[in-house]
């Protein structure tokens, strides 16, 4: 009724209630789950057509029972066989809730899935042999950003040992007042260590 009236988007209309000052607390929770409540919905019926089965990888999902944040699966069930409703055009991509840009997936295709285009990730997931080399591509990748980060970490490590060194051969005395100090409350004294 809001943006029909005033003529604006959808988003800017959200935008204005999620800035807003509610006056009771009632109120703002009648109105986050009105709108949760509707991705809700769609969810079931998503999980409905589709026969509970995901629709990148093929497995059974179940459904989380509404409003409660810590749950377990159903027996035979895994975590990760979690129905999700994966937006083919992703949100931040300008993607929207409606029907027709919802799939349900389990949450680990989901999660893997990312920015991946919708076909191309649903491509990739059906062949085996492509998805064995897109993960030891990921593999790769964090491999070798682990290997750069210690490699900057090292050198971090390096240079302040030398500034250090440095520090203490200029100045002597800084080693004598060092000793002296207590170390803060909290960290653990490493002098005293054995």
């Amino acid at each position: 009724m809001d943006q029909i009236e005033t003529g604006e988007h959808y988003a800017k209309v959200i935008h204005r209630h999620v800035c807003r000052k509610w006056s009771t607390p009632e109120l703002k929770e009648w109105w986050y789950a009105k709108f949760t409540m509707s991705l809700r919905k769609k969810l079931i019926k998503l999980h409905r057509r589709q026969n509970g089965l995901c629709c990148f990888c093929g497995n059974e999902t179940w459904l989380a029972v509404e409003g409660v944040k810590r749950q377990n699966p159903p027996p035979g069930m895994k975590m990760k066989q979690m129905a999700t409703a994966d937006h083919k055009i992703p949100q931040s991509q300008g993607g929207t809730n409606r029907m027709s840009n919802l799939a349900m997936a389990c949450s680990l295709c989901n999660n893997d899935r990312q920015t991946t285009p919708f076909e191309e990730f649903m491509e990739v997931r059906q062949d085996p042999v492509k998805w064995k080399a897109r993960n030891r591509k990921l593999t790769a990748q964090y491999k070798q950003n682990a290997a750069r980060r210690r490699k900057n970490s090292e050198a971090r490590r390096n240079a302040l040992v030398w500034k250090l060194a440095v520090l203490f051969y200029l100045r002597p005395d800084i080693a004598e007042i060092a000793s002296t100090l207590k170390s803060e409350p909290g960290r653990r004294d490493r002098s005293t260590r054995s």
